[in-house]
């Protein structure tokens, strides 16, 4: 039986696929998840989870922006 903070996750995670949320929450949310089971996400999941929790600046596609733009 799940517990009721693991049901409460889970929840959140479903209101969340309307909502324009940043990846790092989600990723927080799964992460909650797994620890509201007590389950352990195994080594390559909680690696892409820290992967994908990561921020990532907008230096590159500013960059390819501005080599790409027109000069007059």
């Amino acid at each position: 039986m799940p517990s009721h903070h693991a049901e409460q996750v889970v929840r959140e995670l479903h209101a969340s696929l309307g909502l324009r949320r940043r990846p790092e929450d989600i990723a927080q949310l799964i992460q909650d998840s797994f620890a509201a089971r007590r389950v352990d996400p195994g080594p390559a999941t909680a690696e892409a989870l820290e992967e994908f929790a990561a921020p990532v600046g907008a230096q590159r596609p500013l960059a390819r922006a501005t080599a790409q733009r027109p000069r007059y």
